[in-house]
């Protein structure tokens, strides 16, 4: 009876008197033989405003290969390059939808290069490298954001990211479907099979042939993929005995 009343308020109902607070949850407990205790749950914000936005800066490691070079010029043995992406966060709330990640401000501060392997022979950066790299990767800013409703219809928690990283040059692709790494992880073995799936149905396997620092993957080939469009934003993928590796797929008509 208590539940079911029409003087309480249910489920999304804004407080009388704080118009920005919304009931998210009911509880009722029977307390005696013939009365029971409602507990309102609610969220928002008692006033006008929300939390400060929240920024952060940092840097994720990451790596690229690439054979082929922005002039054409194709290498018997891929390039892969491991470095340092610079990485801006936002964190904030919004109560007419869910936040645009064009809101994150893009990373200003230079790519950093760690290593740049070719075949089984490792560089350190400086000089001669740093125009190799220039020569086989392109600069881009990948975005991801992910926006969960903290009160149904009314409120929304932003997570917004932009990472400045390096990529192959596509030229003369051919058209199809290609796995690209956003994320090298750490902890994997040689030989470890990796899934990266969309859940909508589409999926790929991923095997780890070569390593690198912390056992990242630095290498890899690519079996059974179902994929058929460009994913926006990076798959991490389960499997292996390590953590933290994320592609894309490019799809190229």
């Amino acid at each position: 009876m208590v539940l079911t009343d029409g003087s309480v308020p249910g489920i999304g109902a804004a407080h009388g008197t704080y118009g920005n607070m919304f009931v998210t949850d009911r509880y009722c407990v029977e307390t005696g033989e013939s009365c029971s205790a409602l507990d309102l749950v609610y969220q928002g914000r008692l006033g006008s405003d929300f939390p400060p936005v929240q920024h952060e800066s940092d840097y994720e490691v990451m790596s690229a290969s690439s054979s082929r070079s922005s002039g054409g010029a194709t290498l018997s043995s891929a390039i892969t390059v491991q470095f340092y992406a610079p990485t801006n966060r936002r964190k904030w709330f919004t109560a007419s939808g869910p936040g645009d990640v064009n809101d994150v401000d893009d990373p200003t501060a230079d790519i950093e290069v760690i290593t740049l392997q070719v075949g089984d022979t490792s560089y350190t950066p400086g000089g001669l490298i740093d125009d190799i790299v220039a020569a086989y990767f392109s600069t881009r800013i990948t975005k991801a954001l992910q926006s969960p409703e903290v009160v149904t219809g009314q409120v929304w928690q932003n997570n917004g990211t932009k990472t400045k990283a390096l990529v192959p040059y596509p030229f003369q692709a051919v058209a199809g479907d290609y796995i690209v790494m956003f994320a090298p992880g750490s902890g994997y073995s040689l030989s470890d099979s990796l899934t990266m799936s969309d859940g909508m149905g589409h999926s790929a396997t991923i095997t780890v042939t070569a390593l690198g620092i912390g056992n990242s993957i630095l290498a890899w080939t690519v079996s059974g993929n179902t994929f058929d469009y460009t994913t926006p934003t990076p798959i991490y993928t389960s499997g292996g005995s390590g953590s933290g590796a994320a592609f894309y797929n490019y799809h190229i008509t």
